[in-house]
Order: structure tokens, then C-alpha cells, then sequence
């Protein structure tokens, strides 16, 4: 997400659906961050989140398939965890 940070204290959320011609494009652009604004991609920045699934949804965390699921709930506490990098 182009104004993600890991301390900022907020989950940053994209939402799109996009044809595979328009993922492509997308993909080209997204490690400038300049994918956004898209008419078909929605940015939002949350300190929680719920989301239900009609069927079982592929979750990645940082780009990684972690798992499908068919209900999301994340809430972000601030200093939790530390992360080193």
C-alpha cells in the first residue's frame, strides 16, 4: 500500500477486482505506488477490520498464501509486536 508503515498504528487495506489485463498493469506500477488511485481498486487505512466470504477466500499476509479462509477479523495493536528488519 503506498502510505503503509508498520508503526503508523493503522491496517492498510486494498480491495480490487480487476481483469488479468488490469493486474498486470497494476503490477507494473504497484512498487512505485502509483497503482492508486484505479476506479477498481479501493485504499483504506483501519485500526480493526471484519470481512465474511461467500465461499473460501486465499489470505496473503506481505505477499505470502497464508491461508483460505471464510471470516477475517484484525485488529492492530500498537507495540504488540516488534518486528526487525
Amino acid at each position: 500500500a503506498p502510505r503503509a508503515h508498520p508503526g503508523d498504528g493503522v491496517i492498510d487495506v486494498l480491495d480490487f477486482r480487476l481483469t488479468f489485463k488490469d493486474r498486470l498493469m497494476a503490477r507494473k506500477k504497484m512498487y512505485a505506488g502509483i497503482h492508486i488511485p484505479h476506479p477498481r481498486i479501493s485504499y483504506r487505512r483501519l485500526p480493526a477490520l471484519q470481512m465474511e466470504f461467500d465461499r473460501p477466500t486465499r489470505l496473503k499476509v506481505d505477499g505470502e498464501n497464508f491461508a483460505k479462509i471464510r471470516q477475517l477479523s484484525v485488529r492492530l495493536d500498537v507495540g504488540a509486536l516488534r518486528l526487525v528488519l
